[in-house]
């Protein structure tokens, strides 16, 4: 089992259009699953999708995630 963050919409701050896609950044793996199948469990929402005003905007947000979903699974393994 790792720990991850995932994001499920379209990217409005990258492109314009509305596809719709399933990323997942799991934490400290280095493996190539490209085309694996895997097993993704929904243990808590984070935040809605935002258009931020740059990439670096973009960035910056999805450090302070990391860092949010990072203390809520040490917050659980001490449980």
């Amino acid at each position: 089992r790792y720990n991850g963050m995932m994001s499920i919409g379209n990217s409005p701050t990258i492109k314009s259009d509305s596809h719709c896609s399933l990323e997942v950044h799991i934490f400290d793996f280095h493996d190539d699953i490209y085309g694996k199948d895997i097993t993704v469990s929904f243990v808590k929402f984070i935040r809605h999708l935002i258009k931020f005003d740059s990439v670096t905007e973009l960035s910056e947000q999805l450090t302070l995630d990391k860092q949010d979903v990072i203390a809520f699974f040490d917050k659980c393994s001490d449980l």
